[in-house]
């Protein structure tokens, strides 16, 4: 069943994205130039690093535990920096409807002060979502990520985790490593800008902030993806990156329990491309799962494609080290997602 909700209010929810330690920190600096509708944040025991790093605060934390030195590679360091400043933490998400956690895992200040954040956001009642990478196998600080992903999944509404070892699998030798780790900066912020369209944005056919709370109150997994066809010969691709997003760990579209849909475009959408949407994606998504759709006013100059495809979907799905390990073996072909020409593995 697909159902449509329309919205009469013009409300603006307060959405804030807040990076944690270095790998949170550089893709919240992203989402900040990319002039996203958010309040961003970046926490950094490092004040070296924030210090070259925009958003719309910057804290240093944890100046008396680690000196503005960094937390290395302990999470304790990490978790003792985030208490320490905690009440500057908390003054800067107070009045939040919606936060957004984003940290690379298996180090210290990411690993050591998310769950911090994700315990004080969960007692203050704030919705929160965290998207987490996870570390290279070559790394070895598998266990400190898993233990950092365990204890928050006791905090957070909803958790997307991105796992960096399918870099390899969906990037060319030849794409250089700034190309290839974009990759996953370009899903981090997709699942942002998921959410920010979903609620802020006034269309023909709304999807509201209740609908979004809903949905990731499911608690466990998420699934997030965005499809751009930026002429109609490319809608097949676009739904295909929506119905397959390889770098999210331990769930499919197949494990959707429900979902919001949103669908922007230049104001030339055919209909029968709109329906071609809604059928090809609901026929990956069991049939038992409701989503709801949201459709932008055409021609609000807000996009320059034919058409651009968000999906939110919950799942409901506790991770596990069993759910994590499986992706150490996944082997994948990639041809159709969204990945750039020059970079993608299988070059067409």
């Amino acid at each position: 069943m697909i159902t449509a909700y329309k919205r009469n209010d013009s409300i603006n929810f307060k959405i804030k994205v807040m990076g944690i330690g270095g790998a949170g920190g550089n893709i919240v600096h992203k989402i900040f130039l990319n002039g996203l509708k958010c309040e961003t944040i970046i926490l950094n025991t490092d004040s070296q690093a924030i210090s070259k790093q925009r958003a719309s605060h910057l804290i240093t934390i944890g100046k008396s535990t680690t000196k503005g030195g960094g937390a290395g590679a302990d999470p304790d360091l990490g978790k003792k920096a985030a208490e320490e400043s905690i009440h500057e933490i908390l003054l800067r998400i107070q009045d939040t409807d919606l936060l957004i956690l984003v940290a690379g895992l298996g180090n210290g200040t990411g690993s050591g002060a998310s769950p911090v954040v994700a315990k004080y956001a969960k007692e203050k009642n704030i919705l929160t979502v965290g998207v987490f990478t996870l570390p290279f196998e070559a790394e070895g600080r598998k266990d400190i990520a898993l233990r950092a992903i365990n204890e928050m999944e006791k905090y957070l509404n909803t958790m997307v985790i991105i796992d960096n070892n399918m870099i390899s699998e969906l990037a060319s030798l030849d794409s250089s490593v700034g190309e290839a780790f974009a990759i996953v900066d370009n899903v981090v912020k997709n699942c942002v800008e998921s959410i920010i369209n979903i609620v802020q944005e006034t269309s023909y056919v709304n999807l509201d902030f209740n609908d979004l709370k809903v949905l990731i109150s499911r608690g466990g997994l998420g699934y997030f993806a965005k499809g751009v066809a930026e002429k109609p010969e490319d809608l097949d691709k676009a739904i295909e990156s929506v119905v397959f997003n390889p770098l999210l760990t331990g769930v499919t579209i197949n494990d959707v329990k429900g979902a919001l849909l949103y669908i922007k475009s230049n104001g030339k959408l055919k209909m029968a491309h709109f329906d071609q949407i809604l059928d090809k994606i609901r026929d990956h998504i069991p049939k038992n799962a409701p989503i709801k759709y949201g459709l932008q006013k055409e021609g609000d100059g807000k996009t320059g494609s034919y058409a651009e495809i968000y999906l939110i979907g919950a799942t409901g799905k506790k991770t596990s080290e069993n759910v994590l390990d499986k992706i150490a073996n996944k082997r994948l072909n990639s041809r159709n997602f969204e990945i750039p020409p020059g970079v993608r593995k299988n070059k067409k």
